[in-house]
């Protein structure tokens, strides 16, 4: 396991606004999880793992290039797929989620190449299990993303604030 931080490897990598968003983002994880999730380097590279209890929770890659999936990218895992008591999911949340629900193609993971999931309501052929990918997102988008998280990691401590009015299908 590599001894980069990830804040390290942004301030080298990145400038101007995509820098102040993803430190912004990082900031915002560690404040949030009291302790419980660390960030780890995948391999010594571009990727790095939110973690909590050894699950994945969301994959940051931070590379400064233009090319997909840079300059950095998230995605969010998790099956969003209830209404949240604590977490009421307005429109404009569920749009930024719906717009970036990752839809799975070749890649280097040997997932089971996509399903069909629902995420807040709203059903997706072939989703990645990574179920959302943000790139190179902007404030705006970027509070929408903690707001998922938020609602995410309030599910994972409390179970039963989560009541189903429909059920993922996952094939």
């Amino acid at each position: 396991m590599s001894n980069k931080r990830i804040e390290d490897v942004i301030n080298d990598t990145l400038s101007g606004v995509a820098q102040k968003n993803v430190l912004e983002l990082v900031t915002y994880i560690r404040a949030n999880e009291s302790g419980k999730t660390q960030i780890y380097n995948h391999e010594g590279g571009e990727l790095w793992e939110v973690k909590r209890n050894d699950a994945i929770l969301d994959l940051l890659y931070v590379d400064g290039t233009d090319d997909c999936p840079g300059p950095w990218t998230i995605w969010i895992r998790g099956d969003y797929i209830g209404k949240y008591a604590d977490f009421p999911v307005d429109e404009k949340i569920k749009e930024a989620a719906w717009a970036h629900v990752a839809i799975c193609k070749p890649c280097s993971s040997d997932c089971n190449r996509g399903s069909l999931r629902t995420v807040f309501g709203k059903e997706f052929a072939k989703a990645c299990p990574d179920t959302m990918m943000f790139t190179n997102p902007d404030a705006q988008v970027l509070e929408y993303i903690k707001r998922i998280m938020d609602i995410r990691n309030n599910d994972m401590k409390n179970p039963n604030a989560r009541t189903y009015d429909y059920m993922a299908k996952l094939c």
